[in-house]
């Protein structure tokens, strides 16, 4: 699928990472100060191969907006559109991006995904994925149902796909804001190695490419 003309989940994510953590004067000569006494004790850029990164916590409601990006992206949506039209054989499915929301909990994340056809009108599919909390670190081990919650009519012929595009925006989430948190030596975008949820949000880990998996620039 290729990617919608605009602005990247990753710009976006950076965006939005940029507009939450405002610094003020008062913060940034006390960060230079620390900088300057305590050498070493923050974190540099860029990272060296395999090094992970800080932790970004995201709250629900900037979760739910990268999600709004993200299934566009994911769907190969034109700018601006809502929805996609997706065909296999004689068969067609409306899939309603622009209203495709997440719920989150402790350990899961739930996709649902609106969707029509001729069969169904106005249908909801759910895909949940069981991933790492706070206390059972998962790294990016998911796992899932065997098809997604929904009417069969839907679920027995898109079940599969909807499952990968679900999981899709979901990666394209963790990979915007691993994206967005800095680069690597060879000026790469930092990647997802950890996610975990709560009812409080999402927490990505980012890290450097390890040096088999370089990107040189």
């Amino acid at each position: 699928m290729t990617s919608p003309s605009g602005p990247s989940i990753q710009q976006f994510a950076g965006e939005l990472l940029a507009a939450r953590n405002q610094l003020s004067e008062e913060c940034l000569r006390m960060l230079k100060v620390v900088q300057q006494r305590c050498p070493g004790l923050l974190p540099t850029q860029p990272l060296p191969p395999g090094t992970p990164g800080t932790e970004i916590p995201l709250n629900p409601d900037d979760v739910q907006k990268l999600v709004t990006v993200a299934a566009a992206t994911a769907a190969g949506a034109a700018e601006g559109a809502d929805t996609v039209v997706w065909t296999a054989g004689g068969s067609e499915l409306l899939v309603i991006v622009a209203k495709v929301f997440v719920r989150l909990g402790r350990g899961f994340v739930v996709v649902t995904i609106p969707v029509s056809c001729d069969q169904v009108q106005g249908a909801q599919i759910e895909v949940g994925f069981a991933v790492g909390d706070e206390s059972r670190p998962a790294g990016l081990l998911a796992v899932t149902e065997d098809r997604p919650r929904g009417p069969a009519a839907v679920v027995d012929i898109w079940g599969d796909a909807l499952t990968a595009y679900a999981w899709q925006v979901v990666c394209t989430v963790t990979g915007g804001v691993a994206g967005a948190a800095g680069e690597d030596q060879d000026g790469a975008p930092l990647i997802p190695v950890a996610l975990s949820a709560s009812p409080d949000g999402l927490r990505v880990l980012p890290m450097a490419r390890h040096p088999f998996d370089r990107i040189p620039r």
